[in-house]
C-alpha cells in the first residue's frame, strides 16, 4: 500500500491507524470478496429477469438495477406508492393490526 499522509506519530499512515496493517493475502481475500458479492447479485437478478421472459444480452445491466425495475419514476407497478396517494405495505399492516 502507498503511504497516503505521514502523520507526526510513529510514521504510520491514517489507513494504518484506522483498519491497521493489512498484507496483500487479506486484501486480495477482501477484494475477491466483494467481486463475489457483486457477480451473485448479478446472477441473481438475471434468474429473474429469465423466469419472468425477459432477454438478457447485457447481464452486468443488472449489477446495480433490479431485472423488473423500468426506470420510470411514476410507474405504478415500480415506484414508491406514496407517490400515487395510497399507503405503503407496511402502514396497511400497522393499520389492520390491533394494538390496543
Amino acid at each position: 500500500m502507498p503511504k497516503i499522509y505521514e502523520s507526526p506519530d510513529n510514521g504510520d499512515t491514517v489507513y494504518e491507524r484506522e483498519f491497521g496493517t493489512l498484507d496483500r493475502t487479506q486484501i486480495k481475500q477482501k477484494r475477491g470478496k466483494r467481486i463475489m458479492q457483486r457477480q451473485a447479485a448479478i446472477k441473481k437478478q438475471v434468474k429473474i429477469a429469465k423466469s419472468h421472459g425477459l432477454k438478457v444480452e447485457e447481464p452486468h445491466r443488472y449489477a446495480k438495477h433490479h431485472a423488473l425495475d423500468c426506470g420510470v419514476p411514476n410507474c405504478p407497478m415500480c415506484s414508491n406508492p406514496r407517490r400515487q396517494g395510497k399507503k405503503t405495505l407496511q402502514e396497511r399492516r400497522a393499520d389492520e393490526s390491533d394494538y390496543d
